[in-house]
């Protein structure tokens, strides 16, 4: 994984081959607001399958339909399972775009967590740290 900093302007970039093929697997998302003295405020966990990427970023209304919308938007990973191995999977120049979200959107610090589990079986997390402020 590697991340890009450009005029205030962080992107991430994901590359990564699955050992044997996916036909399944589980995504357990949640996201937190962090207060000034560094404690989690939590906003919404959701359980998600994660073969029904093409459907994740429809989810209206939503932080969490914004992440998995530019998911789906800068990736390769398919619509529906399964993963195939061997095969490169990417998630390129991950941005969050600020006109996503409502205007009276208030400053704020955020964390998305991504749990990956696969029958049940944790494969990995990814963390997702952002900040909305006023300009």
């Amino acid at each position: 994984m590697s991340i890009i900093g450009f005029q205030r302007e962080l992107k991430i970039c994901i590359e990564f081959k699955v050992k044997e093929n996916v036909t399944s697997y589980a995504l357990h998302s949640s996201i937190d607001l962090l207060r000034g003295d560094d404690s989690r405020l939590n906003l919404m966990k959701v359980p998600v399958n994660g073969c029904q990427l093409g459907k994740l970023g429809t989810i209206a209304n939503s932080m969490l339909g914004v992440f998995f919308k530019e998911m789906r938007r800068i990736s390769n990973l398919p619509l529906r399972c399964p993963l195939y191995a061997n095969k490169l999977y990417y998630l390129t120049n991950y941005t969050i775009n600020p006109d996503s979200f409502p205007p009276i959107t208030i400053p704020m610090q955020w964390i998305l967590t991504l749990r990956i589990l696969q029958k049940q079986n944790y494969v990995g997390t990814l963390y997702f740290h952002g900040k909305f402020y006023i300009i």
